[in-house]
């Protein structure tokens, strides 16, 4: 599956997905960075009883003076979030100088850029899938969380396919 747009990218990798009652397995496809996301980070290491609120104004203090943390997305594995800024990271440099110095509860949380992707490989697919119910269950936002198909790639025979999105023009 390729992606033209981050936020349906991140969207469809954080759900499980499940055609005709198989749970398939969606990944990125090795390779396939295009650029850094401009406004997602990747945090991780802060303690499961960390609020989000805490959360949010210790990242909101190693970014730049008057931007702020849009939202944040908490990962499947304890201590790890997807936080979003209301604008572009500008110095990145100096969050992780900053982060290095200002500890959280006494951890030095690790946070990395995000590669925004051009494609995802879905495997386990059934044999039955057909490249059409695929197509449309990723352009399913609320099934998937995925939007607008510009093409299936589909090999039956290794039960997986890669699948495309246009860039909405709204994003």
């Amino acid at each position: 599956m390729a992606f033209r747009d981050a936020e349906v990218h991140r969207r469809v990798l954080s759900k499980q997905h499940t055609i005709f009652g198989v749970q398939v397995t969606v990944k990125e496809v090795p390779g396939s960075a295009m650029q850094l996301d401009k406004r997602r980070l990747l945090v991780k290491g802060f303690q499961e009883s960390t609020s989000e609120q805490t959360l949010i104004l210790y990242m909101e203090s190693l970014v730049l003076s008057g931007q702020e943390v849009d939202r944040v997305d908490y990962g499947v594995q304890p201590g790890v979030a997807l936080v979003t800024l209301d604008d572009d990271i500008s110095d990145f440099d100096q969050i992780l100088a900053k982060a290095k110095t200002n500890k959280l509860h006494g951890k030095t949380l690790t946070i990395e850029r995000l590669p925004v992707t051009d494609a995802v490989l879905v495997t386990d697919l059934p044999e039955n899938a057909s490249e059409l119910l695929v197509k449309l269950y990723f352009e399913s936002e609320r099934k998937s969380g995925g939007g607008p198909v510009s093409g299936v790639e589909r090999n039956s025979s290794r039960h997986m396919a890669v699948i495309y999105f246009k860039n909405p023009a709204s994003r």
